[in-house]
């Protein structure tokens, strides 16, 4: 082989080198961003469930509350509301 063949011939290898690693590249960048926008769609759901968690708890916390003073002031009240919950409810 010529010395000018084998220039072309390293030339067309590094082309082809530097392309694979271009397009390898930016698959990867394209799968990271995609990641990325997945990360934060699975971070906002769980802070709306966190939230609505909270919501749930609050809401059972202040039926306790007021079970407990209905205890105080109407003890039959509250074992009537007490048997329709346990046992009317499900």
């Amino acid at each position: 082989m010529t010395e000018n063949t084998l220039l072309r011939a390293s030339l067309a290898l590094v082309t082809v080198t530097l392309l694979a690693i271009t397009v390898n590249y930016t698959n990867q960048n394209s799968d990271y961003k995609k990641l990325k926008k997945d990360i934060e769609t699975v971070k906002n759901q769980n802070d709306s469930l966190y939230q609505e968690l909270f919501d749930e708890k609050v809401e059972a916390g202040r039926y306790e509350l007021s079970l407990d003073h209905l205890n105080e002031t109407n003890p039959k009240a509250a074992k009537d509301f007490e048997q329709f919950y346990n046992h009317e409810t499900e």
